[in-house]
């Protein structure tokens, strides 16, 4: 009976130890997570990355790096890859040691959009105007053709990939068709679903003559996917133009369909054209839309029972239009690029994820608007596999050390007792 009570107490007193430190560790930022934010120079149309860390006071961690204008940023596999769409590059970075792994030359002209990576080795990248998916071998910086998407084309032979999402062994990839010669849209557009171990063409409805992907019910998507592990739910930036079909559309990862529009442009909620946006929980978030009289973004809650609450602006800002909005489930806050003039008023702004409220006066600043940004896990593979256990400080282990060496003479000596000698 000692030996219980005394292995409980010595078990709970560890626990709350590891716990307390576990929170000490979170509230300075020590669990590694940080934000990388991708910017144009003002000055020389340069491109640029750092990261700031996403607790308070949220600063700039490292030194910028070069990575080309125009970037977008992704994060997978512990390695960041900032693609240029400007100087059709791809830049491998190691968040820790915040240096430059790799940059892969996609081919001059090509002006590479996204890149999904799908393991340590490969990864997969959308470009403008091409057909195919491009294969590229991160050891070698090797391409080639990979799937043919040129079946869900319109009719200038170009289907316009455009952002991918990976999960479970699938590729979702943005069909946006675009008539080049008319420079619009040509409904519908899909989502095709690539099997990345055969890299085929997932046929989601196998009764219809052909291969189809995922026809959707708004118009061309843009702009980052979000998956939501929890329900099973893919979400998409439905863009196109002001006061369309455009919003966000929810597709069912089990079925591969399209369950309609949860926030509609049309329905007079979202101001005139939806923008960015980010799922807080499973079912409430937070969206951008820009209006029609001038390059604006607006900020505003949403839910998926209710949609957009368009009254309820959080912040807004007028001449620039924000690309993306991320989530950090363990500081529970998300962050907001802000590229509007002058550059002293450039940089990034932190809310709270509960209720919205904005925890910065003025943006954590940089020397040029932001054209993207990537919660950054090292050490991890993927950030939205839930949160980490932070590591313990020097004191949090010396202490648990000390439990443990003090549990085992618990246990010795109950044993020695047992056995009579």
């Amino acid at each position: 009976m000692y030996f219980r009570k005394s292995l409980s107490m010595m078990l709970a007193v560890m626990t709350l130890a590891i716990a307390s430190d576990s929170r000490s560790a979170y509230a300075s930022g020590s669990s590694g997570r940080r934000l990388a934010v991708v910017w144009n120079d003002l000055s020389d149309g340069t491109g640029w990355v750092g990261l700031m860390d996403t607790a308070e006071p949220w600063d700039f961690t490292t030194p910028p790096l070069d990575v080309g204008a125009n970037a977008i940023a992704r994060f997978a596999q512990g390695v960041l890859y900032v693609v240029s769409r400007s100087e059709d590059t791809i830049t491998a970075i190691d968040p820790v040691s915040w240096s430059i792994l790799h940059v892969y030359t996609i081919g001059e002209g090509s002006e590479p959009l996204d890149i999904a990576v799908v393991d340590a080795q490969s990864a997969y990248v959308t470009r403008r105007l091409a057909t195919h998916l491009l294969r590229l071998d991160l050891d070698t910086g090797a391409t080639s053709e990979a799937t043919d998407l040129s079946t869900f084309a319109d009719s200038d032979g170009v289907p316009d990939m455009g952002m991918m999402a990976v999960h479970e062994g699938r590729l979702f990839v943005q069909i946006r068709r675009q008539d080049t010669e008319a420079g619009s849209f040509v409904p519908p557009a899909y989502l095709a679903v690539v099997d990345i171990g055969t890299e085929q063409i997932i046929d989601v409805d196998p009764v219809a003559p052909g291969v189809q992907a995922i026809e959707l019910a708004g118009t061309e998507p843009k702009l980052k996917m979000q998956v939501v592990p929890e329900t099973r739910r893919l979400f998409v930036s439905a863009t196109g133009e002001f006061f369309d079909a455009g919003g966000i559309e929810m597709i069912d990862l089990d079925s591969l369909q399209s369950l309609g529009l949860v926030v509609d442009e049309q329905s007079d909620h979202v101001g005139a054209d939806l923008g960015a946006f980010v799922l807080v929980t499973p079912e409430r978030g937070y969206l951008t839309f820009s209006t029609d009289f001038a390059v604006s973004s607006h900020m505003v809650p949403f839910t998926l029972t209710d949609g957009a609450d368009a009254a309820n602006t959080f912040y807004e800002t007028v001449g620039y239009y924000v690309p993306t909005l991320v989530h950090d489930e363990v500081t529970e806050t998300y962050f907001f690029p802000q590229g509007a003039a002058p550059i002293t008023n450039m940089g990034v702004h932190v809310f709270e994820a509960l209720d919205g409220t904005r925890l910065t006066a003025d943006p954590i600043g940089i020397d040029g608007f932001p054209t993207d940004m990537e919660l950054v896990c090292p050490g991890s593979l993927d950030c939205n596999a839930g949160p980490a256990i932070p590591a313990m400080s020097g004191w949090g282990m010396a202490l648990m050390a000390t439990i443990m060496c003090v549990v085992g003479g618990i246990i010795l000596r109950t044993q020695v007792q047992r056995r009579g000698v």
